[in-house]
């Protein structure tokens, strides 16, 4: 580490100087063109090149980590891979307890409410919808917040969910750290708030649960829910994830239930092999799971048989913002094959996306450039790269969803199996 570039600032953060921060922007960049399979399918290299230049001139002469991580973000979203990203050890996000944007507040399409009650401040009711913070109209703010966050395809349902996760973050980084907060009401009412102790936040997915796996049967109205949040069980742990689904299948065939919700909001991927387990059990028809031109994975490349003892009852999968990589692998495999009936938000991922991805250590930061080197596609045809999948049956989300903990699309797919 180049300590001679390093200083500390009165708060006791590092400070970096303007031309550290140059050279590790311009470490990005260069690493972006040399490694990446795809830098220039969403944006050419000269406008690469003029997005670098610019986020150059939003430097100071002297930067926090936090400033750096911030300008950086923006040049490396501009190239559509969710798992190329800019990573480090939280000291980029750290700032005083007395500095956080106090209340819990959600977007729900391009605007803002307030999803909790604070003691703090009685009269902000939960439900209250925030036109502007500081002079910003809500809908700027969370457009030019997207911009900051990486996504497969420039697809915007990845940001919006990502955000709506770490809300806070994003509003204090986008008016860099303020120690006041001018809110504008839907009732025309203007509060101006202070920046404090951070708020006890609904759950991070506006969820209820948050378990990440889980399998019930609800007896009343022949409905099994199974929840996967993750498909990160690799290799070893790869057996845990086989077992759980093993026995979820064999616990559906005992009970005779005719109804299965495969909940994955908020799965963020993992091994293909995981979701293709899965996908084993609910196919009703051979199918291939990866493109021919995929590195590795050979047994996913061939025709892939449905287990003998599939699910032959109605199936639904619930998906959002949240579902990237793997899950958005597995939503265009399911889409394509007509294997279940997708309900939710539009996926974070879609059918393409790049990883197999190196780690590349900036040499004055020491933040970590996550970099995707070789591309991954499912065998589908007739979809768009730089949307995600969207679900047979769109549900937006409300703020009752976060306010209450109410969950509108799992109460829209018990209706329809009720009628």
């Amino acid at each position: 580490m180049k300590v001679s570039s390093i200083q500390f600032g009165a708060n006791g953060d590092r400070i970096y100087s303007r031309d550290a921060c140059i050279e590790d922007l311009n470490r990005i960049a260069n690493a972006i063109k040399n490694t990446h399979p795809a830098p220039f399918d969403y944006i050419n290299e000269n406008d690469f090149n003029h997005v670098l230049q610019s986020q150059i001139l939003e430097l100071n002469d002297q930067n926090t980590l936090r400033d750096f991580h911030w300008i950086a973000r923006k040049l490396i979203a501009t190239i559509g891979c969710g798992h190329t990203a800019l990573n480090g050890q939280n000291e980029e996000r750290k700032i005083p307890d007395s500095l956080h944007f106090p209340l819990d507040a959600r977007f729900v399409g391009d605007q803002l409410f307030i999803a909790k009650y604070n003691a703090t401040y009685p009269d902000l009711k939960a439900g209250a919808e925030i036109l502007s913070i500081n002079g910003q109209s809500s809908k700027s703010m969370l457009y030019s917040m997207m911009q900051r966050v990486s996504s497969d395809g420039l697809n915007d349902a990845f940001p919006r969910f990502y955000i709506n996760r770490e809300v806070d973050f994003f509003i204090e980084s986008h008016f860099k750290v303020p120690t006041q907060y001018t809110l504008r009401l839907a009732d025309n009412g203007t509060k101006v708030i202070s920046a404090g102790v951070a708020h006890s936040s609904s759950a991070a997915h506006g969820i209820g649960n948050d378990s990440l796996l889980s399998f019930d049967i609800d007896h009343d109205h022949d409905v099994a829910i199974m929840t996967i949040r993750s498909f990160n069980y690799y290799r070893q742990n790869f057996k845990e994830f086989q077992s759980y689904v093993d026995k979820s299948m064999e616990s559906l065939r005992q009970h005779k239930t005719n109804n299965l919700i495969i909940d994955i909001r908020g799965n963020g991927g993992g091994d293909p092999n995981c979701a293709n387990h899965l996908m084993r059990y609910i196919s009703n028809q051979p199918y291939q799971y990866f493109d021919k031109k995929n590195m590795g994975y050979p047994d996913l490349k061939k025709e892939i048989l449905p287990f003998e003892n599939a699910y032959q009852g109605e199936t639904y999968m619930i998906i959002d913002g949240g579902c990237g990589s793997t899950s958005g692998h597995l939503a265009s495999l399911v889409k394509y094959n007509k294997t279940a009936t997708l309900v939710g938000q539009t996926s974070g991922a879609t059918y393409k996306c790049h990883d197999n991805s190196a780690n590349i250590t900036l040499p004055n930061t020491q933040l970590n450039l996550h970099i995707a080197r070789h591309t991954f596609q499912t065998a589908v045809e007739g979809m768009t790269m730089s949307e995600g999948v969207i679900p047979d049956l769109l549900i937006s989300k409300p703020i009752e969803d976060w306010s209450n903990g109410s969950d509108s699309v799992l109460d829209s797919i018990y209706q329809i199996i009720k009628r």
